[in-house]
């Protein structure tokens, strides 16, 4: 996925407010083998346009995959400034390359758009370990709405490691939860919550 001249100016203008370094984990597993070449090379391009970023890549029986508790591939992991953990499983491409981009440099330490009220209600809920896995599907516009959102919270709290998962690259995990429609928010393997899903509002449903 050749990322263009004008969209690589438009990306390293965005990276260029990058507070601090940024590690791209990349996972293969060997399951889709075009899908996690076309991913390296596109991770290997966007790290290229900062001298902040840098890509590294393991497979599913490395320490690294231990650490980040990845089970699956393709799995991306942004290791930053994030005090919980942001994964995608798939490339963020679509609706959802912007989010990637714009969660890059956030993990970094830069300040987001979050505003302050509701960034302290992140670092409070939830209190407990909490898994958010967002179902998506790349040519879904509404979908971006519910991976940021989760993100954000990874982002502030420690308990929260944050999901984007590609519908099209992991239809086991389709059927397992019943996925309907997208986006759809699953919490803990339990919990499901169709559409749209703001950061308000997910962190309501945290808290109940």
């Amino acid at each position: 996925m050749p990322l263009g001249k004008k969209l690589e100016k438009q990306i390293a203008a965005a990276l260029s407010k990058m507070e601090s370094p940024v590690e791209l984990l990349l996972f293969t597993s060997g399951r889709y083998p075009k899908v996690e070449a076309e991913m390296e090379a596109a991770l290997r391009d966007i790290s290229s346009l900062s001298r902040k970023l840098s890509l590294k890549k393991y497979g599913l029986d490395s320490n690294e995959a231990k650490k980040e508790d990845v089970r699956r591939g393709p799995a991306i992991v942004l290791r930053g400034k994030a005090k919980g953990r942001i994964r995608f499983f798939g490339f963020p491409s679509g609706y959802q390359f912007p989010v990637f981009i714009m969660d890059i440099v956030d993990v970094s330490g830069a300040k987001g758009g979050v505003k302050r009220e509701i960034a302290k209600k992140a670092m409070e809920t939830p209190k407990t370990r909490t898994l958010l896995e967002v179902f998506e599907i790349p040519s879904c516009s509404y979908s971006p709405i519910a991976v940021k959102a989760a993100h954000d919270i990874a982002i502030f709290n420690p308990n929260v490691t944050a999901d984007m998962v590609d519908i099209l690259l992991f239809p086991e995990l389709v059927r397992k939860y019943k996925i309907r429609e997208t986006p759809t928010t699953v919490i803990n393997g339990k919990a499901k919550i169709a559409g749209i899903m703001p950061l308000s509002k997910l962190l309501i449903a945290l808290g109940k």
